[in-house]
């Protein structure tokens, strides 16, 4: 009788890694009918990234914005979206050369990640294999999902980034040291997009609520926000070395 779970969870497990294969199958067949990036925030970080493949950097070869006025037609290319996007989608092109089918590994393999957070999350809080393996395939397989993960956009990195910090704090409370992880995630996420800051008070405020002693929870807090600084401290130097200060001068700059 005692092997009855564990031979339903295998059939579970099984079910759900070939769906994870369907799944992976069917977002390379739509990568690789893909001929460009699109328009907007997709071509841009495509750009960024095709320019860091071939050895130039960060930096785009056009104006998006004019928050510093008139900037050379090719600039640095963090003056309002932050740059980890376009370094995830250059890293398969720097091996596998330069075009969109390599970008979206990137993407893809990304898109994964939301997916095993919800297995993990799912399995632990429900109790059941059969559970946690629905709700992943839920998130693999739902629209968003989908579409995110053929795209060379940033919001596919900034959930994968994000979902896991999420999970890690939950776990934290339990395992405080886990929060020290989740503070290493919300970090990456910053570093993917501006609106991930939120994360960082999110986290500071499930310390506080955790079941430890108070002190101890200060000292994780203050742990916290120094290993999200130190995440995002690549960004923050550059930006003072271009602009003057850590921030951009896209957000920074209040209107007039």
């Amino acid at each position: 009788m005692s092997s009855r779970p564990a031979e339903e969870s295998r059939v579970w497990y099984a079910l759900g890694a070939l769906a994870l294969l369907v799944g992976l199958a069917m977002r390379l067949a739509l990568a690789a009918v893909a001929e460009t990036p699109g328009h907007g925030d997709s071509a841009f970080y495509y750009t960024v990234a095709s320019n860091i493949a071939d050895g130039r950097g960060v930096v785009v070869d056009y104006v998006v914005y004019y928050f510093l006025g008139l900037v050379p037609i090719t600039h640095y290319a963090g003056d309002f979206w932050n740059p980890l996007a376009g370094i995830l989608l250059a890293l398969p092109m720097l091996l596998l050369g330069k075009s969109v089918f390599n970008a979206l590994l990137a993407s893809i393999a990304a898109g994964i990640v939301p997916a095993l957070v919800g297995f993990f999350a799912a399995r632990r809080f429900a109790r059941s294999s059969a559970v946690g393996v629905l709700v992943g395939l839920l998130t693999f397989f739902s629209t968003f999902m989908v579409t995110e993960s053929v795209r060379t956009e940033a919001i596919v990195f900034f959930g994968a980034f994000g979902s896991l910090a999420l999970f890690l704090v939950a776990k934290g409370r339990c395992r405080p040291r886990y929060f020290l992880l989740a503070a290493m995630c919300t970090g990456m996420a910053h570093f993917v997009r501006q609106d991930a800051v939120l994360l960082l008070p999110t986290l500071l405020a499930c310390i506080g609520m955790a079941p430890i002693p108070l002190r101890r929870r200060f000292g994780l807090a203050a742990a916290a926000v120094a290993i999200h600084a130190l995440m995002i401290s690549p960004m923050l130097i550059r930006n003072y070395l271009d602009y003057g200060s850590a921030l951009q001068p896209g957000p920074a700059t209040p209107c007039s």
